[in-house]
């Protein structure tokens, strides 16, 4: 995030991932914090994408393949049309990514 913050590299989200991490955050500390984050997400340096007919098919049928959630083979799937590291903490996407041509940067535990 700094990195893009410094504009010396893009950052994008699939609107899918956004739409996880909003219920995720509304979930655990309430609705108002996720409306906060969705405020919030506007002001930072990341790109919305919205998935088309291509994203939403490879999604499907990397899901289809692995046991991992929806939402989760759209971060992959939207990581690899953008030739990008897919940031994440996700167990999940960490054992994806040992099967799967993946580049992940790692920030879980």
């Amino acid at each position: 995030m700094e990195s893009a913050s410094r504009g010396e590299t893009a950052a994008s989200m699939s609107l899918i991932n956004i739409g996880e991490v909003f219920y995720l955050i509304a979930k655990r500390r309430g609705a108002a914090t996720a409306e906060r984050f969705l405020a919030e997400f506007s002001m930072m340096p990341l790109q919305a994408l919205l998935p088309d007919r291509k994203l939403i098919l490879s999604a499907a049928r990397l899901k289809s393949r692995f046991p991992i959630s929806y939402a989760d083979a759209f971060a992959a799937e939207t990581a690899r049309q953008q030739k990008a590291g897919l940031v994440t903490g996700d167990p999940e996407l960490f054992e994806l990514a040992k099967r799967e041509p993946i580049e992940l940067v790692w920030v879980g535990a």
